[in-house]
């Protein structure tokens, strides 16, 4: 994935986080030479073509890039993007541009690994909605998103935090196999099933905000089955955390959870 065009902080837990995006006007542009790497250096293909050798009769490996809108936002900033949308959107889709087709040379590389999937991460939306509208989301997202997913030769897992009911219709067409993560603060996974059930798998919505960082053991138990029985009839459901296993999730909840798919996958 690229890196943000950004000033970087470290939180006091060694954390970094963006504190500043940099791309603000077109003098800024010129950062794309300094920040983002050659895509075609192929020394670093084959650093990862050894370790999937290394792990691939057992694992499933996948691949993690983005379609280019999180590091256009993050790059950016999120003020000064909805800022940008009105007061200059042909700069706005010069940097989407520009980290989509640097994402397409790396996946003319990668695409000849030997990964089982890719999971591409691209935040568009917070627990209450999307960070644009239908109509802006197709102007200034999903033509550069199309050109990415266009090139994408695997299986593929779309990943976006928050909210992506208003735009989903709109998302959909991208043409991943699956959505990921479905927050239950956010989405109401059953909602979900039944209006898109048939079209993308579905992956997550086991509580990363309450049971497998706070919650008992039972309580994962119960939360797992529920989602078993209740989204995972008929197929087309993978569990898995709201986000992803962090640093702060109970070890002994992660292995309920695990222990649980092993009970109640078979129903």
């Amino acid at each position: 994935m690229p890196p943000w065009i950004a000033q970087m902080g470290v939180d006091p837990n060694g954390r970094s986080f963006v504190k500043k995006g940099l791309l603000v006007d077109r003098d800024a542009l010129r950062l794309f030479d300094e920040f983002l790497p050659d895509p075609d250096h192929a020394a670093r293909y084959e650093r990862v073509a050894k370790w999937i050798e290394q792990y691939r009769a057992d694992y499933a490996v996948f691949g993690r890039i983005r379609l280019g809108t999180a590091s256009t936002i993050e790059s950016i900033g999120l003020d000064v993007f909805s800022y940008m949308i009105f007061d200059d959107p042909d700069l706005l889709k010069e940097i989407h541009r520009r980290y989509s087709e640097w994402t397409m040379r790396v996946l003319s590389h990668v695409n000849k690994l030997d990964f089982d999937f890719y999971w591409v991460s691209d935040d568009v939306a917070d627990t209450k909605s999307p960070w644009v509208n239908t109509e802006m989301y197709e102007e200034f997202l999903q033509p550069f998103q199309k050109m990415v997913a266009g090139q994408i030769a695997k299986r593929w897992v779309y990943h976006s935090d928050g909210n992506l009911f208003p735009i989903l219709d709109s998302i959909v067409k991208l043409g991943m196999n699956a959505i990921q993560p479905v927050q239950p603060s956010a989405m109401d996974i059953n909602r979900l099933k039944a209006q898109y059930g048939q079209k993308v798998c579905i992956v997550g919505n086991i509580d990363l905000d309450y049971t497998l960082t706070r919650g008992t053991t039972d309580e994962v138990d119960r939360e797992v089955k529920e989602r078993i029985e209740n989204v995972g009839r008929g197929g087309g459901y993978i569990i898995s955390s709201s986000n992803s296993l962090t640093d702060y999730c109970k070890t002994e909840n992660v292995f309920a959870m695990a222990e649980a798919v092993r009970k109640y996958r078979k129903y």
